[in-house]
This record gives structure tokens, sequence and C-alpha cells, in this order.
């Protein structure tokens, strides 16, 4: 995987061949160990195969940092009961 920062200007940097991925906050692991700490800038996470030269709404598009996160217990009961009040309620909160 790869880890692309970027803002409005572009891609500000790349970090290629990202392995074990886990994302807390504003924090980034990988490689076990490495770790980006106060993120704040935009990222997204990509395969390796994809060539980022500019950020596009197709490269936005194939993100896969949600598949990363890592929610602690309590912000992860917060969510099921968000999504159960949703339901509840028709969609509507």
């Amino acid at each position: 995987m790869q880890i692309v920062f970027y803002n409005d200007n572009g891609v500000l940097n790349v970090i290629r061949d990202a392995e074990n991925i886990q994302i807390k906050g504003n924090s980034i692991e990988y490689n076990n160990g490495s770790k980006l700490s106060g993120i704040n800038c935009k990222y997204i996470i990509l395969d390796d195969d994809i060539e980022v030269n500019e950020i596009t709404e197709e490269i936005l598009a194939l993100d896969k940092s949600s598949q990363f996160k890592s929610m602690d217990p309590f912000e992860q009961r917060l969510h099921d009961l968000e999504a159960a009040i949703a339901f509840l309620f028709g969609g509507y909160v």
C-alpha cells in the first residue's frame, strides 16, 4: 500500500510499500513500528500499483483508508448507538 499526503496544491509526500497500517485518530502506524503523529493534512491510502501525480476524483474514489481505521471501544460503542438510533428513526437522526 502507499500513503499519499496532499493538500489543495497537490501531492505533498508518498510513503510506498506500507504494510500493517493502522489509523488511530490523527496518527498512522505502519510497517510494524513506524509512526506518524499529529497529522494535519489530508491523506489517502492506495494500492502500490496506482501512480499518483495529482489528486483527482478518480484517485480519491480508490482510497482505502477506511479499512485501516481503528476505533477504541468507547468510540465503537458510540458508533453502534448512533447507527441503532438512525435505524429506529428510519435513517433520520
